[in-house]
């Protein structure tokens, strides 16, 4: 890895540890003193979950040099995709929450909290067999299974709360997908 690869990723590391703490505070700040129109304190907190678990990622990505690295690209592609689908889907759900106060917004930062959990998981599994002495291969089905597990049941989700806000589910179950979040949470119009 270059120097100049490792300063960026450092940054980068760091500019998403300082904004997470930033969300946090600022959750804590809407929660505390009940600030109305700058979004729903979850978002916050969520956003600043999602950058936190990203700052962590990075970090784990830069440990993870080895000579034997570059025969793992198959991980390195699917940790970093999963990174950027996390981010990706935090920046929707916080212009959903923060702009248009649309209770989608929670799914999407859900979203992205279990792609980036999930993408930091791969990273961490692929530096531990890449230090192993012995490499098994049960480790490597069992994390993948449980990896994919965890992408399907965020897309099964997804999709549903998604058929329950767009009036596809039965009307029993529908959620009013303008003033509440789709987990029933709090009433999100006064954003």
């Amino acid at each position: 890895m270059s120097a100049a690869r490792n300063a960026v990723d450092s940054a980068i590391g760091y500019l998403f540890a300082i904004a997470a703490i930033v969300c946090g505070f600022a959750g804590w700040w809407i929660s505390a003193m009940g600030t109305t129109g700058y979004g729903d304190s979850v978002m916050w907190f969520l956003s600043g979950g999602i950058l936190g678990i990203l700052a962590i990622g990075i970090v784990l990505d830069e440990a993870r040099v080895f000579k034997d690295a570059s025969l793992r690209r198959t991980e390195f592609a699917l940790s970093w995709l999963l990174m950027l689908a996390g981010f990706g889907a935090g920046i929707v759900g916080f212009i959903l929450g923060f702009f248009l106060g649309d209770a989608m917004s929670l799914i999407w930062l859900w979203g992205g909290v279990i792609l980036s959990i999930t993408s930091m998981g791969i990273m961490a599994d692929e530096g531990r067999r890449l230090r192993a002495a012995n490499r098994a291969v049960a480790d490597e089905v069992v994390g993948g299974l449980l990896s994919l597990a965890a992408i399907a049941i965020g897309v099964v989700r997804f999709a549903g709360a998604c058929a329950r806000c767009f009036g596809a589910a039965p009307r029993a179950q529908t959620v009013d997908c303008e003033h509440r979040s789709p987990a029933g949470g709090a009433d999100l119009s006064s954003s």
